[in-house]
């Protein structure tokens, strides 16, 4: 760190030497408070960058979950619509019949 000349320390008045001594040493100083800076935002910088990666690894692995879990209900649907469809294919006829009516209707206004 710096260290300061008094004229009461050493009995004589700082030149413009000594002046010159402890602004280079304060400019040493600061360069180096500026490099702990530095390599502390650097390492709060990687510690927010790992913490938002781990944030983003777990919304795509809890968007995946979901995507296989509607996946599934999707093809549990399915299945259950095949089956209605060969018990009664009759009435899946009608039904189709009457949603293709009522499309028609809504698309010619």
């Amino acid at each position: 760190m710096a260290t300061t000349a008094s004229a009461t320390s050493n009995g004589k008045t700082p030149t413009s030497a000594d002046l010159e001594k402890q602004i280079a040493q304060l400019r040493e100083d600061i360069s180096e408070i500026a490099k702990t800076v530095g390599t502390m935002g650097s390492a709060k910088g990687a510690d927010a960058k790992a913490r938002a990666r781990e944030k983003v690894d777990d919304l795509n692995a809890a968007s995946r979950d979901m995507i296989a879990s509607l996946n599934e209900q999707v093809g549990e649907l399915e299945d259950s619509v095949v089956g209605r469809v060969r018990e009664r294919p009759f009435a899946a006829l009608g039904i189709a019949a009457g949603i293709g009516f009522a499309l028609a209707l809504l698309a010619r206004r």
